[in-house]
């Protein structure tokens, strides 16, 4: 059993070194991903989850406003919370608080993407905002010229709680597309076939200027 379990993390760690590089005729996007409105809630926290893949400790911080948001490795996840800040304050820190896990169970404003057996932190003072914004750029095709991007959200405050709206997203438009030069004297497409009829009877194709 110790043997098997060896060799599955050594896999693991195979496959995901193997994914940490980027394809060939690719280059890899620089991302921010930002709140631009937190200081138009003054009582609340904004809090973002790292959860390294592997049984490594998740790790909370507090978001502030403008900041490019970041989740480490991009194969961690990342939760985003909100908590009254007096609370916070009152416990003594993010530190304090239990992120042992629960099953998150999806609401009527979750998204549609949300899986219901979604893991979140179980202390009651952070309440769960999404798991869908994905601050890691990865990469595009050297024919895509992009090579940074800025999304920005503001925090809205609804009926039930605070949510994530998306603001703006930012990043250079793609290039038109450019019509193949045609070679000089290269011949028409009826030229082309008149070559060929002539080749097959074993004649010279003449040479095309203009």
């Amino acid at each position: 059993m110790k043997f098997a379990a060896l060799v599955f993390a050594l896999m693991l760690v195979g496959t995901l070194a193997h994914a940490d590089v980027i394809p060939g005729g690719s280059h890899p996007v620089s991302r921010c991903v930002k709140v631009t409105n937190l200081d138009s809630y003054p009582d609340i926290y904004l809090i973002g989850e790292i959860m390294p893949v592997g049984n490594q400790a998740a790790q909370l911080s507090i978001i502030e406003q403008g900041a490019c948001l970041s989740k480490g490795y991009k194969f961690n996840t990342f939760n985003i919370y909100y908590a009254d800040k007096n609370e916070i304050d009152s416990l003594g820190g993010l530190d304090k608080l239990n992120t042992t896990r629960k099953i998150h169970e999806p609401t009527a404003e979750s998204e549609g993407s949300l899986r219901p057996d979604f893991l979140v932190a179980a202390d009651p003072l952070l309440h769960f905002i999404t798991n869908q914004i994905e601050p890691y750029g990865g990469y595009v095709l050297d024919s895509d010229p992009t090579t940074n991007e800025t999304i920005e959200y503001i925090m809205v405050k609804t009926s039930s709680g605070y949510t994530l709206q998306l603001e703006s997203e930012t990043m250079p438009p793609a290039p038109p597309d450019t019509p193949t030069p045609k070679p000089e004297n290269a011949p028409t497409p009826l030229e082309a076939f008149w070559c060929w009829l002539m080749s097959i009877f074993g004649q010279n194709c003449p040479a095309y200027t203009r």
